[in-house]
């Protein structure tokens, strides 16, 4: 799998920087869980990826992200309110075997 993303920060860099470490992560890990589930790669990198960005989003507004274990530790990675207005834009690619896919989203806007 090959992933690439543009990510544009607005308000400062803080959520582009953290969405451009991060979500190539879930990406791989959602995709690891959701290839089983479907006949094609086609949908399920398709799933992936909104089921990444919407991860993403949620840990964004609340400024924590969830570790993969079954208590559901929280790590506090940025304080939500030292974003002020920031937020971010990405579009990113996957590419797996002959297949491309791409999605654009935003991932956190605070005014």
């Amino acid at each position: 799998m090959l992933f690439a993303g543009v990510f544009d920060g607005h308000g400062g860099d803080k959520i582009s920087q953290y969405a451009s470490t991060r979500l190539p992560l879930l990406v791989e890990y959602i995709l690891n869980r959701e290839i089983s589930k479907y006949s094609d790669v086609e949908t399920a990198i398709t799933v992936s990826l909104k089921k990444s960005f919407l991860q993403l989003q949620s840990e964004c507004f609340s400024g924590y992200y969830m570790l993969d274990n079954p208590v559901y530790e929280r790590e506090e990675v940025f304080h939500k309110d030292s974003v002020g207005s920031g937020g971010s834009t990405a579009v990113v690619a996957v590419i797996h075997g002959l297949f491309l896919s791409h999605f654009v989203g935003l991932l956190f806007e605070r005014k």
